[in-house]
């Protein structure tokens, strides 16, 4: 995890729900980016809920482009998983598009990403560098990337990633990658997927 600096905040998930179009009681994960993203500094989320969990999502987390770190609470107690494979047909459980100013970088741990559900072109965990950004670090730790795509799928485009990144410096460390499966188009799913400009 990136150093703690003055403007640096905790937002404290406290709840599993997830919705689409209505709060949630507690905050929940899509509404802690949201905070995050809103508050400058380089920031943490945390977990604060009653273990194992499982977020369902109902429809994909809002873009990431602050700096944060995603931590705790270990890879056997937090699932995050999806709630309709149609929502998150080309989509991402965590979408990483970096800005410039985001120079401690992000830092994902501790946790499970579960593609079971979802459809074609989904990675679990996608980073893209914007132009001019040369604070380009990705750090993902006791991670576990699990059904990496789907095997029904008839679509000649239909790869999916653990993770997805470009032009960056990556750090993966005793991470898994679980289930990493082929469809009948013939796609290959890869646990990790870097794309150089």
């Amino acid at each position: 995890m990136y150093p703690v600096s003055a403007l640096a905040v905790t937002f404290p998930v406290d709840t599993h729900k997830d919705s689409c179009s209505k709060p949630v009681p507690g905050l929940s994960l899509k509404e802690a980016i949201v905070a995050a993203e809103g508050t400058p500094g380089p920031d943490t989320i945390e977990f604060n809920m009653t273990f194992p969990a499982t977020i369902v999502l109902a429809c994909p987390l809002p873009t990431i482009t602050e700096s944060l770190a995603i931590a705790e609470p270990g890879p056997e107690k937090l699932t995050i998983n999806v709630d309709n494979p149609a929502v998150f047909n080309t989509s991402q459980i965590f979408d990483i598009n970096t800005r410039s100013k985001a120079k401690e970088g992000y830092d994902i741990s501790s946790l499970t990403l579960d593609g079971s559900l979802a459809r074609d072109n989904m990675d679990l965990l996608r980073v893209i560098r914007a132009a001019g950004n040369s604070y380009d670090k990705l750090t993902a730790g006791y991670v576990l990337f699990t059904a990496l795509g789907c095997e029904n799928s008839n679509s000649m485009h239909n790869k999916g990633d653990g993770i997805y990144y470009t032009s960056m410096t990556l750090t993966v460390k005793q991470s898994a990658f679980y289930k990493i499966r082929m469809n009948t188009a013939g796609a290959e799913r890869v646990a990790i997927y870097s794309l150089s400009s």
